[in-house]
């Protein structure tokens, strides 16, 4: 077995890992986690599908025959990354029957492909043909899908979409991995069909190696992800080596609170840990240790705890009765709705509605 062909199983089962994980997992939008992990268990397929092909297996009918059905999942990919998106700028999102339409062409290619393998008799000139039309039609599918979710993104964050990308919250961190995925792998996919289905070119050893390694390189950084958010170690192992001794780290965190009292940095949306620790002038190592150590929660929810109790304020003042959620939701930090939404609901237990409701009755005159 070559590497290769390690890297494209390990690939595929951290895939499925994920997908998986995102099925089961009880925060944020439910919608949201299942589009997502469908999107996981396509990009399985697909993996599985060139890494069948890369490994010789071409050459029995009956592979073959698997293996271009499984790269059908390249018609897949691209709505549901939109879909996906739509769902996190959406409220409330649904999957009504016009987002049902953009799985057309995955419907008319997999009827196609069974059809066609199943009524020629001219293997070696399908083997020929096939890709090209298939690579060609996935690119230029893929490129539209493409741009249309970076416009949908553009369309609910404005000029802030890249910077909201970038920061990479809640949901979102998810596609700061994603976007550049596609990305580099819409880009294999085209070399593979200039160097391998157009010219036919014999002399480059990498025509399919570079989808499965780029695969392999992404799955294992979103499994990081996944770790990360997680906390799979204790802190007593994570920071076994730091030179912060308690007086040190009791200093720092009445640091951390004047600042974050006084400047508010949890304000800004594209707040990072590199960015606050700067501002503390300590390294983001210490700072996570003493975020972990000292109030026992991690980055992203010693933040969002900020970005919630001012929220919560904002929608108890009557004076911004008439402004919408959404709105309050961008002001006090966040990029998305549901983000919102998800982190209002698990620290106080209700929706951000519900608690302007609640307010709004009990400031009225009895």
């Amino acid at each position: 077995m070559t590497l290769l062909q390690v890297a494209g199983a390990v690939a595929v089962a951290q895939s499925l890992l994920i997908a998986i994980a995102l099925v089961s997992k009880k925060t944020g939008s439910r919608t949201s986690n299942l589009l997502l992990s469908a999107l996981f268990l396509s990009f399985a397929l697909l993996t599985a599908g060139f890494a069948t092909l890369a490994a010789g297996f071409g050459r029995y009918p009956r592979w073959y025959e698997a293996a271009t059905l499984a790269t059908g999942a390249s018609f897949l990919i691209g709505p549901l990354l939109l879909l996906y998106v739509k769902s996190l700028v959406v409220p409330r999102f649904r999957m009504s029957r016009t987002d049902w339409t953009h799985f057309a062409a995955f419907v008319v290619f997999a009827i196609a492909a069974v059809t066609l393998l199943n009524v020629t008799d001219d293997l070696k000139a399908l083997r020929r043909y096939l890709p090209l039309v298939i690579s060609s039609v996935v690119i230029v599918h893929n490129a539209v899908y493409f741009v249309w979710t970076i416009r949908r993104l553009a369309a609910a964050r404005g000029g802030a979409w890249l910077r909201a990308l970038a920061s990479g919250e809640g949901e979102l961190a998810w596609l700061k991995v994603i976007v550049p995925g596609f990305v580099v792998l819409w880009l294999s996919r085209l070399q593979f069909c200039v160097v391998g289905d157009i010219t036919r070119a014999r002399w480059c050893p990498y025509k399919g190696s570079t989808y499965i390694l780029g695969a392999f390189v992404i799955s294992n950084v979103l499994l990081y992800l996944i770790i990360r958010s997680v906390q799979v170690l204790p802190a007593q192992i994570r920071y076994g080596k730091s030179d912060l001794d308690e007086l040190e780290k009791r200093r720092r965190k009445e640091e951390l609170l004047r600042l974050m009292d006084a400047r508010k940095p949890y304000l800004n949306p594209s707040l990072t840990m590199s960015g606050l620790a700067r501002e503390l002038r300590i390294s983001p190592r210490h700072l996570s240790q003493i975020i972990n150590e000292m109030f026992g929660r991690n980055f992203c929810d010693f933040i969002n705890g900020y970005r919630i109790e001012e929220s919560k304020r904002l929608l108890s003042d009557p004076v911004r009765g008439e402004r919408s959620i959404l709105d309050i939701a961008y002001e006090v930090g966040f990029n998305s709705k549901s983000t919102f939404n998800s982190a209002f609901k698990k620290y106080t237990g209700m929706k951000p509605s519900e608690f302007r409701s609640i307010r709004s009755a009990l400031s009225r005159p009895a």
